[in-house]
């Protein structure tokens, strides 16, 4: 894992307004008592999420139109993310039109986000160094998200209790057209 960011795949979000943005990746899987809901969240599963060792982000652009059109017509208002990690597979090598970049952020999962859970203990040491969220609630910079796993990763080292289930991933997140 290096410092380049390769196209990693999609998710398809359910994107919130609050203090920040709060971005909930794949919402069709709450949707227990609909039967094509059920299905095509079990396609992910299969072919991707229990297949693969990654996190739950998926490089096909059909299954993520299939996604996305089934959530439309449920009036789930969701964009689709372009992924970025450091990871090279799988990689997806067709252009894609960013709309938007909204940040960087350091996953450890899809739905579980060191940066949204960790950042104030240390919104001070970063601001010290010019690092502060954007209006996503993400940070600016891939080098920021670096600094702030080197940071974390110091107290987990001396000990600190916090979070350590997951390997700190910083990836680059864009809403993208396709």
């Amino acid at each position: 894992m290096g410092d380049k960011l390769y196209k990693t795949g999609f998710i398809v979000a359910e994107m919130k307004q609050s203090e920040n943005w709060i971005i909930k990746g794949w919402p069709l899987q709450d949707l227990i008592n609909d039967r094509e809901a059920k299905s095509i969240t079990q396609e992910a599963e299969d072919k991707w999420f229990t297949k693969y060792d990654m996190l739950e982000i998926i490089p096909d652009l059909e299954y993520i139109k299939k996604y996305k059109d089934y959530c439309d017509k449920l009036k789930i208002d969701t964009k689709i993310l372009l992924i970025e990690s450091p990871y090279e597979y799988p990689n997806i090598n067709k252009d894609i039109e960013i709309k938007e970049v909204l940040g960087y952020d350091c996953l450890g999962t899809v739905n579980y986000s060191y940066l949204y859970t960790d950042f104030k203990g240390y919104e001070n040491e970063l601001k010290d160094k010019n690092i502060e969220l954007n209006k996503n609630g993400l940070l600016n910079k891939y080098e920021d998200v670096l600094k702030f796993i080197k940071l974390r990763k110091k107290d987990i080292n001396s000990g600190l209790n916090i979070e350590n289930f997951w390997k700190e991933i910083p990836i680059r997140i864009s809403i993208v057209n396709i």
